[in-house]
C-alpha cells in the first residue's frame, strides 16, 4: 500500500482541505522544485494542522527583492531556520540551504536541507 493510501485511511481529507498552488510560480520564485510527496500532500490536504500540534506550511512565492516576507509562512519560517541553524548552501548553488515546510507547537521548524537538484532526495531536518 502506498504511503498516501495509508494516510488517507488514517486521516481522511475533506473537500475544503485542499489548497490550489501555482507550482510553476512557486518553483520559479524559490529557484527549485519541491518534493513530489509534499506536492501530493498539499493537493490533498492543503495548509493546516494535525491534532493542533503539527502544522504544514502552504507553499508560497518568495517576496520580491528588498520586500520583507509576511510575518508567517514558508519564507518567514525558512528565514527563522536559517538564522538559528546557520546552515549554508554550497557556493553557486543558488539555494538558501533550507526550506521550511512545517512547524510544531514545540517551536520546532521542519525543513528540507537543500543538498542538490533532486528535491525528492533532500533530507528532512528539524
Amino acid at each position: 500500500m502506498s504511503w498516501m493510501k495509508a494516510l488517507r485511511q488514517l486521516m481522511p481529507s475533506h473537500p475544503e482541505a485542499r489548497d490550489a498552488v501555482d507550482w510553476t510560480a512557486v518553483e520559479r520564485s524559490w529557484g527549485t522544485g519541491f518534493p513530489r510527496d509534499y506536492q501530493e500532500f498539499m493537493t490533498l490536504y492543503g495548509e493546516g494542522a494535525v491534532d493542533d500540534y503539527l502544522s504544514f506550511l502552504l507553499p508560497e512565492s518568495r517576496a520580491a527583492e528588498g520586500v520583507k516576507p509576511t510575518f508567517q509562512g514558508m519564507e518567514a519560517e525558512t528565514l527563522n531556520a536559517l538564522h538559528f541553524w546557520q546552515y549554508k548552501a554550497p557556493v553557486g548553488s543558488g539555494q538558501s540551504g533550507l526550506i521550511a515546510w512545517g512547524v510544531d507547537s514545540s517551536a520546532d521548524i521542519l525543513c528540507w536541507r537543500v543538498t542538490g537538484s533532486d528535491p525528492d532526495a533532500w533530507p528532512v531536518v528539524v
